[in-house]
């Protein structure tokens, strides 16, 4: 958990993410964070 940051991750790929642990096995997991698309809503 110490090694693996998420500014790390996303230092070396980019990547927005989360780290939770893992319900089922307890180690860390990386969920990334999605991209917001502008509202294409019609009025």
């Amino acid at each position: 958990k110490e090694i693996v940051t998420a500014e790390l991750i996303e230092r070396i790929y980019g990547l927005r993410c989360m780290i939770i642990d893992d319900p089922v096995a307890g180690t860390p997991l990386v969920v990334p964070l999605g991209r917001t698309a502008p509202s294409t809503a019609n009025s």
